[in-house]
């Protein structure tokens, strides 16, 4: 019985500690393609995108979702520069990018604008979800604008709650989203 009380009282002791040893998480969000195993290599296609610096309209510009723990996931870098990296990852997927200057006066080509809607993780049992919203634009070069708004889930299993596991599941996020966005923008570049 003595035991039993010493375990109790060490239980009650260490519990809280174990519980705040980390009050957030600040990750390093960068871009990864998460392709799988049997994916094909892409042709190179005729369009030829250029890509503006996408803009952050996410209500909650400071975190990324929340830990297991409910503590606060937040990254070094700002979520547009992931997106951003993301973006140009459509090289990968068949379409020709670059960065536009957004002080060059005119444009000529394929012009998409990308706006960050929202970007975070939550959990549920043991699987990690990523929800990504981004609104884009795209202007070509006969005027034709085309608007779409994408939302897309990603999700993973909850190994060990690590920060690589966030970014792990925020880079399957995104990939599901370049692969909707290449189909689309296949389609639309030659309008």
């Amino acid at each position: 019985m003595k035991l039993l009380s010493i375990l109790v009282t060490a239980c009650c002791i260490l519990l809280p500690i174990a519980g705040h040893a980390k009050d957030e998480s600040f990750i390093d969000l960068r871009f990864q393609a998460e392709t799988a195993p049997n994916e094909k290599p892409h042709a190179q296609s005729e369009c030829t995108l250029l890509i503006k610096a996408p803009q952050d309209a996410r209500r909650n510009q400071e975190t990324l979702g929340t830990t297991f723990r409910d503590n606060p996931i937040i990254s070094k870098e700002p979520a547009t520069l992931w997106l951003q990296q993301a973006l140009m990852d459509l090289n990968r997927l068949g379409i020709k990018t670059s960065l536009v200057d957004e002080n060059s006066a005119s444009v000529n080509g394929n012009l998409l604008s990308a706006e960050l809607d929202k970007l975070y993780l939550w959990y549920h049992s043991m699987n990690m979800y990523g929800t990504l919203v981004v609104n884009t634009s795209l202007q070509t070069p006969s005027g034709g604008i085309f608007k779409h708004s994408y939302r897309v889930i990603g999700t993973k299993s909850n190994w060990a709650n690590t920060d690589s596991e966030y970014v792990t599941t925020f880079n399957i996020t995104v990939s599901r989203f370049l692969s909707q966005l290449a189909a689309d923008l296949q389609k639309e570049c030659r309008a």
